[in-house]
């Protein structure tokens, strides 16, 4: 396997920059997952990765050496795409070993290492059916056996389980996790859906706009988001935000919003010291994170329960305050019912804050002070559209 790189990659279309100055290492062995809404940029920066694009600037680096202008079919990238491209009429040893034949490699190793992909793959009682005899994972399961077959250097695979349903979605994701753990492959891998992200990276790329906004572990992502897109973005569900102003007193601090107000832990005081009192801001809850009061006349957030969810093993509670709605995530059955008045507060230490002009995170459980802006993109003298026209 081999590490891949990106150095100040850009992709135009027309005036239009789908893609803006990524810069992104994934070391030998490593899965990194971009992740990001539709249109976002994520699967084109694969596609640049994959030579199936020409980067408008910057450079693609596989093992070391510069492939940014080299074509797709000399890169060996193994692709697993969104839908399995399969040959419908060729069994699923004809599909393992086509691309074999097509390179004119031996016919022995071609059938040895199929039957290693397919015994790796838990496909070897399936290699006499057709695609259309197999369930959506089992034809999932060839599309990547396929590119087993190859050696690639690198994996590349854009949305790959899209098209499952949630059981056999959860059932590929656990199957691609011990893949990569077996064969130690260097992964690149695409979705929108931050579950996926969460639970297959070793490292994620949060993107949005074309910008690749943070890179680092679901933990570090989580905890310590750079700012207020990648804190909403991961878990599900997503962030609770309010806007407000922070109150600094001798004795405490405190966040006030129009459904209430909420105490903010006592290290935050030299930064909202060092802030306008006149600041906008928007405090961030995660949703396992609230802790219900007994008594509706102190401190916390004030709403009605509007909507009780039951999940098992979970229950999420969907809350009416003034001015916003929020989720609450509980253990087991939960304690309220809906139209049941309540009030919340939250883990002071487990608090999020932004600047809501900016959208910069301010200080996270991870920890506190300000967050410099994630990048600043380059000017038109550095790399801008006429350089990358120009290429």
């Amino acid at each position: 396997m081999s590490s891949l790189e990106l150095q100040g990659v850009w992709k135009l279309f027309g005036k239009h920059p789908a893609v803006k100055n990524v810069h992104l290492s994934v070391a030998d062995g490593e899965m990194v997952v971009l992740v990001g809404p539709s249109g976002c940029g994520k699967t084109t920066t694969l596609r640049i990765v994959a030579g199936l694009e020409t980067a408008s600037a910057g450079s693609v680096k596989i093992g070391g050496r510069d492939v940014t202008r080299v074509p797709a079919g000399r890169r060996n990238i193994g692709m697993v795409f969104q839908s399995y491209a399969l040959y419908p009429h060729m069994s699923v040893y004809r599909n393992l070993t086509f691309g074999a034949q097509i390179r004119h490699e031996p016919k022995q190793e071609s059938r040895e290492r199929a039957r290693q992909v397919a015994e790796l793959l838990g496909l070897d009682q399936l290699l006499d059916r057709r695609p259309a005899q197999l369930s959506g994972g089992q034809r999932q399961r060839v599309a990547l056996g396929r590119v087993l077959m190859r050696r690639p250097d690198l994996f590349l695979l854009d949305e790959p389980l899209s098209n499952l349903d949630a059981a056999l979605r959860a059932e590929v994701r656990e199957e691609l996790i011990r893949l990569h753990r077996r064969v130690e492959a260097t992964m690149m891998y695409v979705t929108h859906d931050q579950v996926e992200a969460m639970t297959m990276a070793d490292r994620i790329g949060v993107m949005s706009g074309g910008v690749l906004m943070q890179v680092g572990t679901p933990g570090e992502l989580y905890e310590g988001p750079r700012n207020l897109f990648v804190a909403t973005f991961l878990g599900s569900p997503k962030l609770n935000t309010f806007t407000g102003r922070a109150e600094v007193r001798a004795d405490s601090l405190l966040f006030r919003m129009n459904c209430g107000w909420l105490p903010l832990p006592a290290s935050w005081r030299r930064l909202l010291e060092g802030l306008p009192s006149d600041r906008p801001l928007t405090l961030g809850v995660r949703p396992e994170d609230w802790r219900l009061l007994s008594t509706l006349e102190s401190e916390g957030v004030v709403g009605v329960v509007d909507i009780v969810e039951l999940l098992g093993g979970e229950t999420i509670v969907t809350v009416a305050a003034q001015g916003a709605s929020l989720r609450w995530r509980v253990g087991g059955k939960g304690p309220v019912g809906t139209g049941v008045p309540v009030r919340l507060t939250a883990r002071a230490e487990c608090l999020y804050l932004f600047d809501t002009l900016s959208g910069d995170a301010l200080a996270t459980p991870a920890g506190q002070g300000l967050a410099r802006p994630v990048m600043q993109l380059p000017g038109a003298k550095e790399v801008g559209p006429l350089t990358a026209k120009a290429r």
